[in-house]
């Protein structure tokens, strides 16, 4: 194999080496020879593309979004909108606020790092404590993304214990939207709760 002829006006460091000499290595095996190149589409017998057979992949190798289990849960509508709205990521962080021109810092008041859907409900130390809580009490290891929160996280508990601790995980949430997003404008909540409406 001969080296590849390429430069770069930077130097490549930390992930972006990785990843370039994981490239290099994915294509080192390929024998470039002269003539016309012809395009195969895998996803079907002729090798032809067909939308159909892109959207099929597509919906077999994506887990789709879960939208029955929010709605049957037994809470106040709200909340089931407020859950629909944190499973798509679109709550109103200061992340999703600045991307709409929302002028203020991005910083999360609980700890300082960059406020994101992730970080409020599953890094910020205020939710990692919350769900040290629940493993204590219940033995639930926290979800590792906010998909596997609403895909394949309960999926070996049966279905009545499964919506009494999206019930919990309900509240959870929308205690953090109440308790942390609400404090630091009043976008979120125009009034300040009381204690029994959390």
């Amino acid at each position: 194999m001969c080296p590849l002829n390429i430069s770069f006006r930077r130097a490549l460091v930390d992930n972006k080496l990785r990843e370039w000499l994981t490239l290099v290595a994915q294509i080192s095996h390929f024998n470039l020879v002269a003539g016309s190149d012809t395009f195969n589409w895998n996803l079907t017998k002729s090798g032809l593309f067909r939308v159909r057979s892109m959207y099929l992949h597509l919906i077999n190798n994506q887990p789709p979004i879960r939208n029955k289990l929010i709605w049957k849960i037994k809470i106040p509508l709200k909340i089931k909108i407020f859950l629909w709205l944190l499973q798509r990521r679109i709550v109103l962080t200061k992340d999703n606020l600045a991307r709409k021109k929302w002028k203020g810092s991005q910083k999360c008041c609980g700890c300082n790092n960059n406020e994101i859907v992730r970080h409020l409900f599953l890094d910020c130390h205020y939710a990692r404590m919350v769900w040290r809580i629940v493993y204590l009490a219940t033995g639930l290891t926290q979800p590792t993304s906010i998909n596997h929160m609403f895909g394949s996280w309960l999926s070996n508990q049966n279905k009545k214990i499964r919506s009494l601790i999206w019930v919990g995980v309900a509240a959870f949430c929308w205690a953090i939207c109440v308790g942390i997003l609400g404090s630091k404008n009043k976008i979120f909540l125009p009034y300040k709760p009381g204690l029994l409406q959390l």
